[in-house]
């Protein structure tokens, strides 16, 4: 148990901060263990921190006040005398910005490359494939507008459960006649419905009831074959 641990992580990283920007002042070492400063907040706090006995630590400013939290001024203090301590939460910050980094470059790269692929995808197009596609993709956005403007979070959490499978299916959902369609015979090729989606094929079917689609905005989405929102045309 230390100080660092025993802070939340908002108050060990603004601490942290509050160290790098040279707010802990006139630092005296009173014991092995124990420290004294003056941290600069929104004024000035008197801290002295136990590195033995963390809770033990005090701070004049509010959020310590009757309580035995660990604060950003206490946490401040520790990095200033625990050059361990520090060493590792500079290393931890570089790692984090390192992968802050390595995913902006990621994502540069993915967006140039989708970038060349939409291009030559619509260089390909006719004009009436090219009326057809911006059709359907205007469809689509309204669909979703007018979906969410009349339904709103009324069916979040059953869309949620329902509609991505992650480890298994949901039997409740998929036993529960409430929901169904009574659809049963679901095979690839089918043309299917959804009330929110739009219009799709099925790709690939297990169980019956688990189908992947692709619908015509492009996207693959597993759903429920049996749900009340989903109609073969």
């Amino acid at each position: 148990m230390s100080i660092f641990t025993k802070a939340s992580g908002n108050s060990y990283w603004r601490g942290y901060h509050y160290f790098k920007d040279n707010r802990v002042k006139d630092i005296k070492k009173i014991s092995e263990d124990i420290f004294s400063a003056t941290v600069v907040g929104s004024k000035e706090y008197d801290v002295k921190i136990d590195l033995s006995h963390p809770l033990k630590s005090t701070c004049t400013c509010p959020f310590v006040e009757g309580n035995h939290k660990i604060c950003k001024h206490m946490v401040a203090l520790g990095f200033a005398v625990s050059k361990e301590d520090l060493k590792e939460a500079d290393e931890i910050e570089k790692a984090y910005y390192q992968d802050i980094k390595d995913k902006k470059t990621r994502y540069q790269e993915l967006l140039s490359s989708k970038e060349k692929e939409i291009k030559e995808y619509v260089d390909s197009l006719s004009n009436n494939q090219l009326k057809e596609e911006l059709y359907q993709r205007l469809l689509n956005l309204e669909r979703d507008r007018i979906y969410d403007e009349v339904y709103g979070d009324e069916y979040d959490d059953e869309y949620d459960d329902e509609f991505y499978y992650e480890d298994e299916l949901d039997d409740e959902y998929e036993n529960s006649s409430a929901v169904s369609n009574g659809i049963t015979d679901w095979k690839v090729g089918d043309k299917i419905h959804h009330l929110k989606f739009g219009s799709g094929i099925v790709t690939k079917v297990e169980d019956n009831n688990i189908l992947e689609v692709k619908f015509d905005s492009g996207e693959f989405k597993t759903v429920i074959g049996s749900h009340y929102m989903i109609s073969r045309i």
